[in-house]
């Protein structure tokens, strides 16, 4: 009491200079520029007070620009990539790869993994068109890439050693996400031939005492479940052909576990003390790494508010 003005701002900026009396704000029509993080400042003649903050998103998808089709050459058994060609969406699409309008197989010789197509140890038999569908699902809006022709040349009594197509990347995580991954796509002659194996630290990962899971049976993406600080570390898949006859070949990622700042303790809602004396108020806040702290009085920055 009184009853308090508000203020709304999107992402940290006032969206008016006036106070009003409505408590909530208003998007008729949304589109793209609109989305951001909106948050209310609640203003009466006792102080002011920063509502939780939200975010506030837009769902649209457009097309794919140019439906030229496309042709992707391949040594034979080598690997050939097959990349989404860009298309304007969000929430990111869901991807599903087509060989004449068909889904494609789930088989050891294809692999999915950042919206590309990876067919391994191509052969003859391969060639042919491909294509990508694109689903929005939060509009219910699905677009078709362009066709991909896939070409397949060269000897094919040639031996293809391992090699590693997609390798793992350095990965930051947010403590208890559900699930991270760790791709490690190999290709060789033969494909039943090669096994992947993968480390923590040197040690297996079946030893490595984290939860983890794989999406497939040939080991290529390594699923990390819930993590937590003791899945920070140094991640390596090791690929080979299990009759041998050429060197293993290892790749390896860094995995770092964030922590979202939390207080360890609630500021009081009320502070006493003597005019003219020093007053501390503690703000014990954790996270890794160590969140920086912003103090604000009745809802401006101090640090504004002294001149710095």
């Amino acid at each position: 009491y009184p009853q308090p003005k508000y203020r709304w701002f999107k992402d940290g900026i006032a969206l008016s200079t006036e106070l009003t009396s409505e408590n909530f704000w208003r998007i008729q029509s949304p589109k793209r520029k609109d989305a951001g993080v909106y948050y209310c400042v609640a203003t009466n003649d006792v102080g002011s007070v920063f509502s939780e903050r939200v975010t506030f998103s837009v769902a649209y998808m457009g097309i794919f620009d140019d439906q030229t089709e496309k042709v992707i050459t391949v040594e034979y058994g080598g690997a050939a990539v097959l990349e989404l060609p860009e298309i304007e969406s969000h929430p990111e699409p869901d991807v599903t790869w087509l060989t004449n309008d068909a889904q494609i197989p789930y088989d050891i010789k294809y692999a999915v993994t950042m919206k590309k197509l990876l067919i391994l140890n191509a052969m003859t038999s391969d060639e042919g068109l491909y294509r990508a569908r694109a689903m929005n699902t939060q509009i219910g809006k699905e677009e078709y890439s362009p066709f991909f022709r896939l070409k397949v040349n060269g000897d094919q009594s040639i031996e293809v050693p391992p090699s590693i197509v997609i390798a793992p990347k350095d990965t930051k995580i947010i403590k208890d996400q559900a699930v991270s991954y760790l791709d490690c796509i190999a290709n060789a002659r033969s494909l039943h031939d090669l096994r992947t194996i993968w480390t923590k630290d040197g040690i297996p990962i079946e030893n490595a005492r984290i939860s983890y899971s794989f999406n497939d049976l040939w080991n290529r993406t390594l699923e990390l479940i819930s993590a937590n600080e003791t899945y920070t570390g140094v991640y390596t898949c090791s690929v080979y052909l299990r009759s041998g006859g050429y060197p293993v070949i290892n790749a390896s990622a860094t995995v770092e576990v964030f922590e979202k700042p939390t207080f360890n303790t609630d500021l009081k809602r009320e502070t006493h003390g003597e005019y003219g004396s020093t007053v501390r108020i503690p703000c014990d806040a954790v996270g890794v790494p160590m969140p920086n702290i912003q103090w604000f009085h009745n809802a401006e920055s101090i640090a504004q508010e002294i001149g710095t």
